[in-house]
């Protein structure tokens, strides 16, 4: 999945995240810095992203390494939690969100089929 997927530039996520780290589980223990986000303001939307009931995680631009995380995202299963992580991964590689490109259900759906989930 993430060989399948380019960043606005046109470079693979593979080739963008091995230039940090060498695989998948390096690269999020690494490379992505969690941090609370109920109450913050994504600046880009104008909105805050944790008072929508439906919004677990964010990122506030593709590409940057820092993954809001919501109170929600504590009562996801284990799979789905971990699903949301890779989903917010791939938006911390530079996997834009949004038309044209993917919706957030897309890259969810995308990633459940990739790696399942319970």
């Amino acid at each position: 999945m993430i060989r399948n997927n380019k960043n606005a530039a046109g470079i693979s996520l593979w080739d963008v995240m091995t230039s940090y780290a060498a695989d998948p589980a390096t690269y999020i223990d690494s490379q992505i810095t969690f941090v609370k986000g109920d109450g913050v303001v994504d600046t880009a939307r104008l909105i805050i992203p944790c008072n929508d009931s439906n919004e677990l995680a964010w990122v506030i631009v593709p590409g940057v390494h820092t993954v809001d995380v919501c109170g929600s995202f504590s009562g996801l299963s284990t799979g789905m939690g971990g699903v949301t992580l890779i989903h917010e991964m791939l938006h911390t590689l530079g996997l834009p969100e949004g038309p044209p490109d993917y919706t957030s259900p897309q890259i969810q759906q995308m990633v459940v089929d990739w790696c399942g989930a319970q």
